[in-house]
């Protein structure tokens, strides 16, 4: 399959493994052999930093996204009933980088309705 994408009968299911801590390596099909297989390998101090701060970034992202769609909700002509509400889930958005366990452990807020005034 040299220059093709590998059918997925071939590549076998994931094993389970900790992202934050070990990384999936597929082995190299011999000749003769059926299929490819999984090793799980730990991961190195710096990869381990790495794929934190990735998380974080992304949680982060998710988080800046969450609040650029509730602005409206912070204006006064937004006229909307439950307007602490609002004000209360983008506080919490705000707050989820101090969240004890972030990035490994993010606890999203949710979304409060629109209810018109």
């Amino acid at each position: 399959y040299v220059g093709e994408v590998m059918p997925d009968t071939l590549i076998p299911e994931e094993p389970e493994y900790d992202p934050y801590t070990q990384r999936l390596e597929l082995s190299e099909q011999e000749a003769g052999d059926a299929e490819h297989s999984w090793s799980v390998v730990e991961k190195t101090e710096e990869e381990q930093r790495e794929f934190i701060e990735m998380v974080a970034f992304d949680s982060r992202l998710r988080r800046n996204q969450l609040l650029l769609e509730s602005d409206f909700f912070n204006f006064p002509d937004a006229n909307v009933a439950n307007v602490q509400d609002w004000l209360d889930y983008r506080q919490e958005l705000r707050d989820i980088p101090e969240q004890p366990g972030f990035p490994k452990k993010v606890i999203w807020p949710e979304r409060p309705p629109v209810i018109k005034e």
